[in-house]
């Protein structure tokens, strides 16, 4: 029973992680690993997620405390990305950034020192909540090393390790 959590501020690769992952077809020996991405989104999230699943959600930082009371055995991959990048990706979404700057609702901009608070901010929770003997970092873009890396760590086998290879090198959810 497999549950693992792929989390970060957002902008950071939870949408091409999660197709790696898929294109992988991964599974925990016996049973295959169902992956999504937001999987909750546009409903009343219960928090609920099946066995044998890896979910990829920039929200999962607001229910690491129910998260980890309702699966103390889930397995966590922390995404990072460079943080200039992840400003500028940001910038690019100031209505996503509007509950973290009430100064973008009256500018429509949101400065990128206010982002890089963000940014901090979500990667410190982060490293305080998480067990770092269950959490993983990861830089993205997730090089094809890694992600094999990741497949180990986490004790899974897949069928077709090279097609989640390939797919990380393609742009997935790119701010316009």
């Amino acid at each position: 029973m497999a549950r693992i959590f792929v989390t970060g501020p957002g902008r950071c690769g939870t949408v091409t992680f999660a197709t790696a992952c898929a294109a992988a077809s991964l599974s925990d020996g016996d049973s295959p690993m169902t992956v999504a991405h937001e999987s909750l989104r546009g409903q009343e999230p219960d928090w609920t997620y099946p066995d044998n699943h890896i979910e990829t959600e920039p929200r999962l930082l607001w229910q690491v405390h129910d998260l980890l009371r309702a699966y103390p055995e889930a397995l966590w991959v922390v995404l990072h990305r460079d943080h200039e990048d992840m400003v500028q990706s940001w910038a690019k979404r100031v209505y996503t950034m509007a509950a973290w700057s009430r100064l973008s609702l009256f500018t429509g901009t949101i400065s990128p020192d206010t982002i890089g608070l963000y940014l901090d901010f979500v990667y410190s929770t982060l490293d305080a909540l998480l067990p770092p003997t269950r959490t993983l970092n990861l830089t993205t873009p997730v090089p094809g090393e890694e992600f094999k890396k990741f497949v180990e760590w986490a004790g899974l086998k897949a069928k077709r390790v090279e097609a989640g290879v390939a797919t990380l090198k393609l742009k997935h959810n790119p701010s316009k």
